[in-house]
């Protein structure tokens, strides 16, 4: 019931979207750079949290134009 009233929301999709997004993005740059788990990580962070910025505002825009 927890998950599926974090999913209904525009904040619950982005916030999982994002995790998803750090979490790929630490190991595609690790693989990519063969840097370190930390600092892959500190990468990852950056590029990930403005997807989820953008992907909140965009979630809202949709949901009240599309009346989905």
């Amino acid at each position: 019931n927890m998950i599926k009233k974090i999913l209904r929301t525009s904040l619950g999709r982005a916030a999982v979207y994002t995790f998803g997004h750090i979490l790929i993005a630490m190991f595609v740059v690790k693989g990519i750079t063969g840097s370190d788990w930390v600092e892959a990580g500190t990468v990852a962070l950056v590029e990930p949290a403005i997807n989820g910025v953008w992907y909140y505002i965009l979630d809202k825009v949709i949901t009240k134009y599309a009346h989905i």
